[in-house]
């Protein structure tokens, strides 16, 4: 394992499933957004109750606003990211552990890794089996991920083709691919459960249509969008417990390696 104080492992930009316009479309928004952070609360509400003095790898994790909120609650961060901009944005946001590079690439040590986090990453690989049976030798034993995705493959619209998505998941289905890849699903459950009839009437069926237009001040204003503390609440002590949301936009998983 290098230094992992800001280590660029990259010269040049690896090829990603993802826009390079997207990092500073969502570093604009980040620290402003119910959805981010909504997502990051519910996270680390699962976090604090199973991680100790152990480090916290988040895999893609982007512009670093997830390890730097872990980071400033006393969870010991490393942000593994391929994308140099994001990179860069880490870096004033404060993240201080940074390693610049795809995880294929960043030299972790096989069984070494005792914490991961994939948050919004699974859909932009293509081979996503294969992703997971590798990011599987990389934990010790019984280690565990935490992750999200986006949920239902009936909401896909061109949002998804653009942020460089190629599918959707159902709980039974990321779990079907977590279990094949090695892992035994600890918890599992939807999220966002007030965002599924936004998401089909104001992207879904206008991508039917062919309005496929996407305007960043629209996005961005979607991200401002003011959502009663009272559902966020809801759903967050529902996660806190672990018990199951029926439904929502999104899926939370953690899952064990299995040995």
């Amino acid at each position: 394992m290098p230094d992992i104080n800001n280590y660029f492992d990259n010269k040049e930009q690896e090829n990603i499933s993802y826009p390079e316009w997207g990092y500073d479309g969502n570093f604009r928004v980040e620290d402003v957004s119910f959805w981010h952070k909504h997502r990051i609360n519910c996270i680390k509400s699962l976090l604090l109750k199973y991680i100790k003095d152990e480090i916290f790898f988040d895999i893609g994790g982007s512009n670093g606003y997830n390890c730097k909120t872990l980071q400033d609650s006393g969870i010991e961060t490393v942000l593994i990211e391929p994308g140099i901009k994001a990179c860069q944005n880490a870096m004033q946001r404060g993240v201080k552990n940074i390693i610049c590079s795809s995880a294929e690439n960043a030299k972790i040590k096989e069984n070494s890794v005792s914490f991961m986090g994939l948050f919004d990453v699974l859909e932009h690989i293509e081979k996503d089996v294969d992703f997971l049976k590798f990011l599987n030798t990389k934990l010790t034993d019984k280690g565990l991920v935490f992750m999200t995705v986006p949920a239902y493959s009936f909401l896909w619209s061109k949002c998804d083709e653009t942020a460089g998505h190629f599918r959707r998941y159902s709980l039974k289905e990321i779990n079907k691919k977590l279990n094949a890849a090695g892992f035994d699903v600890v918890y599992s459950t939807y999220m966002f459960s007030f965002l599924v009839l936004p998401i089909f009437l104001l992207r879904t069926i206008p991508s039917w249509l062919g309005i496929n237009k996407l305007k960043a001040e629209n996005t961005e204003n979607q991200h401002k969008t003011k959502i009663p503390n009272s559902l966020l609440d809801m759903e967050l002590n529902l996660i806190k417990q672990e018990k199951t949301i029926p439904f929502g936009s999104s899926c939370l998983v953690i899952a064990r390696r299995r040995i």
